[in-house]
């Protein structure tokens, strides 16, 4: 199961975010935080709570991190410490924090499209199935 973090406050559409778990659920994968596809008005402590909970259930966190958010990188440090796998993704040309390109264990993949991030993504995961 994947734990997907995707930017939300910044976003007024959600189509990348749909397309982006439509990709990982494309590599049968499970998604736990399937709520990255539309705003949610939820009450912001359920929402920390409700986060760290699927986050805990899953086996890996998969983040794209080619904007700035403030809680994709709590979701990705409480992987992290949590001793989860931790896929990074951004596009080419995207400015990601050095703390985010420092974090020891962590696969990043670097893509100029959806079609692209999907092809890195499978050989990712395959190789990680091979390892289990």
């Amino acid at each position: 199961m994947a734990y997907v973090a995707l930017p939300m406050v910044s976003r007024g559409d959600f189509s990348f975010n749909r397309e982006y778990v439509r990709v990982i659920e494309s590599l049968g994968l499970e998604v736990a935080s399937k709520w990255v596809t539309s705003w949610d008005d939820a009450d912001p402590r359920e929402v920390f709570e409700r986060d760290l909970r699927a986050i805990d259930a899953c086996d890996v966190l998969v983040a794209d991190v080619s904007e700035p958010s403030h809680g994709v990188g709590m979701e990705v440090m409480y992987a992290y410490l949590r001793g989860k796998r931790v896929v990074l993704t951004a596009r080419r040309g995207s400015r990601v924090s050095r703390m985010l390109l420092g974090l020891p264990g962590a696969t990043l993949i670097w893509y100029g499209d959806l079609r692209e991030l999907w092809e890195k993504l499978r050989r990712v995961v395959r190789a990680e199935r091979r390892h289990d």
